[in-house]
This record gives C-alpha cells, sequence and structure tokens, in this order.
C-alpha cells in the first residue's frame, strides 16, 4: 500500500539518493536541489512539504508541494494554488503502476488540506510525455508557457 511520509533523519540519505531513469535527467534536478529549495521557502514563510512516497518500507520516490498565495512573485499565480513542484519515483521502480497510484495518492494529500478550493499547478515539459499522460489523465490541462527557452509549461486543475 502506498504512503507518504515525511523526511526525517531515517530516511533523508536514502530521499536523497533517489534518481531518475537516465532519459529524465533533463527533466527534472536531484533531489537535493528541491529539499535546497524547501529550505529557502521555509525561510520565507512559504507553506512547503517535501515527503517520501513509499510501498509499505519500501521507498520508490518524492514529492514536493508548495502552497503559493495569489499574486506570489516567485510562483506568478494569479490565485491560491498548490504546486506539485516535484514528482518523482526512483529508476528502480518506474514502469511498475507506481507513478499513477502514486499522483493520486499527492492529489489526495492536497484535497485533504484545511485551504480548500485552491487551483492545483505544476509544470512540466513538453517532451516529457509520460508525465503529461499521468498529469492530463487527472485533469490538469496545459494554460501557458514559464519558460520559452526549456519547453516548460503550466498545468492548472481545480481542486
Amino acid at each position: 500500500m502506498l504512503s507518504l511520509a515525511p523526511i526525517t533523519w531515517d530516511n533523508f540519505w536514502k530521499v536523497i539518493d533517489l534518481k531518475v531513469a537516465p532519459q529524465q535527467t533533463s527533466y527534472i534536478p536531484e533531489v537535493a536541489v528541491y529539499m535546497a529549495q524547501s529550505y529557502v521557502n521555509l525561510s520565507l514563510d512559504y507553506s512547503d512539504q517535501c515527503l517520501a512516497i513509499y510501498d509499505e518500507d519500501l521507498l520508490i520516490g518524492f514529492t514536493k508541494i508548495v502552497f503559493v498565495p495569489k499574486g506570489e512573485k516567485v510562483y506568478h499565480m494569479d490565485v491560491d494554488s498548490y504546486m506539485i513542484d516535484a514528482f518523482l519515483i526512483d529508476d528502480l521502480y518506474q514502469h511498475k503502476g507506481y507513478g499513477v497510484n502514486a499522483f493520486a495518492l499527492i492529489l489526495e494529500n492536497i484535497q485533504n488540506r484545511d485551504e480548500k478550493n485552491v487551483q492545483i499547478s505544476l509544470t512540466c515539459y513538453e517532451k516529457n510525455v509520460v508525465a503529461k499522460k499521468i498529469f492530463t489523465s487527472f485533469g490538469f490541462e496545459k494554460v501557458g508557457l514559464k519558460d520559452q527557452k526549456n519547453d516548460l509549461f503550466i498545468y492548472l486543475r481545480e481542486n
């Protein structure tokens, strides 16, 4: 059974060691980068949460969720939004059905939070066909270009 768990000293190094498939490295930074961003966000009073994704006791992935208030200059959201800033399944556990189920669990986690009726956003590279397929299967729609040089698009879904 899949679950989300906080990052602690007990799992920190294993989480840091999670890696995507070699062909995906241009789409997503290493987990350590997301953890560093989370530290900066927390120091700036953003609601930011990094979570490990487990199948029972097996660490299989990572996600980072940020609550972005309307008008926040760093993220450029027009309304309050939860941003799924990172989502990855370790290379060793890809193509085993974890991606869709883990993403559903992340959405459930967001929907169970205090802030209701906010949009959920994420970014995805146009060439990242597998991720796009997962995101659009959950109702996310491409709404705009975030980074023209890198073909990075913003996807939104109403909560």
